[in-house]
């Protein structure tokens, strides 16, 4: 997925044509409309006997511009998955790249022997673009090689350069869920954690960039931390796993407490966040008074 790349989109073809694998890659390119030279230089890279580069056509008026004036920058997301052909999927902005050859080989390898995980991440390093930060790794350290759901939505965060998943429209036949969102990323660990655990390589196979011009980077304004706040409170009715519906219900009152300690100046939607926060407390108030009573009646008939 690339917009405006041309700073980086070396590096991240660089670490695509250099991987080392057993199967054949399909690289497939899905640009937003840049106006710069990124997709200049995606062209000069060939094909060869194991990887094949296809650029997604689009152009202004055609059907793809018209669906993403209506349903925004996350159709170039949906958009690409849906014209993936391989079993196995692995995500790569173009301002991120990869820096293990073995990277997608171990993945699938890893997918192959855990039928029981319908993904696989690794850690990896972030790298603060033209800020005063020492680079980063993260998750810093994996205990484990698989994680249930809650756990893996516990971790704050992973790298989605790192992600390798089973495609489950071509093996299962189930499509990607359409949810008007800001982060596609997560919309997609979520979709996939109702049909397996999350498998974890504790290698660093990949580089995160985080830049001024990255999607990243504007998620932590005042503006789109309440838009992620009110997408949260959308999540909760949108999935239909116990283990997910509760990890989003988390995160829900994680980032109403972020925003009321960030911007407490801002009364009207800080009073609107606490009474979101008391409602979502009752409502686990009342989820936990009807596990006691469940809990009663059976030792009451045990007893009895």
């Amino acid at each position: 997925m690339t917009y405006m790349h041309e700073s980086f989109v070396n590096q991240a073809m660089d670490g695509i044509m250099m991987q080392k694998t057993d199967f054949k890659i399909e690289v497939v390119v899905g640009d937003d409309f840049s106006t710069d030279r990124t997709l200049e230089i995606i062209k000069s890279y060939k094909n060869t006997e194991s990887i094949d580069v296809k650029i997604l056509k689009r152009e202004k008026g055609d059907e793809y511009w018209r669906k993403r004036q209506k349903l925004g920058r996350l159709y170039n997301f949906t958009n690409i998955l849906e014209n993936c052909t391989g079993k196995y999927i692995a995500l790569l902005d173009g301002d991120d790249y990869w820096t293990d050859p073995l990277k997608l080989q171990k993945q699938v390898d890893f997918l192959e022997r855990n039928l029981d995980c319908s993904f696989c991440f690794t850690r990896a390093t972030k790298v603060f673009v033209n800020q005063d930060k020492p680079d980063q790794v993260y998750p810093h350290e994996l205990k484990k090689t698989i994680y249930s759901p809650k756990e893996y939505l516990d971790f704050t965060t992973t790298a989605t350069c790192s992600l390798v998943f089973r495609n489950l429209k071509l093996t299962e036949g189930i499509n990607f869920p359409v949810l008007e969102h800001s982060q596609g990323d997560f919309i997609l660990y979520c979709h996939l954690l109702h049909y397996g655990n999350a498998g974890a390589l504790n290698d660093v196979t990949c580089t995160y960039n985080k830049h001024e011009g990255g999607v990243s980077f504007n998620n932590s304004t005042k503006h789109n931390l309440f838009r992620r706040i009110k997408e949260l409170k959308i999540e909760q009715h949108f999935f239909t796993s116990k283990e997910v519906k509760k990890a989003i219900s988390k995160q829900y009152v994680i980032h109403i407490n972020k925003y009321l300690k960030l911007y407490p100046q801002d009364k009207k939607r800080c009073d609107y966040l606490k009474t979101q926060r008391i409602r979502y407390n009752y409502y686990l108030k009342k989820e936990a008074d009807k596990i006691l009573k469940k809990l009663y009646r059976k030792a009451k008939s045990f007893l009895n």
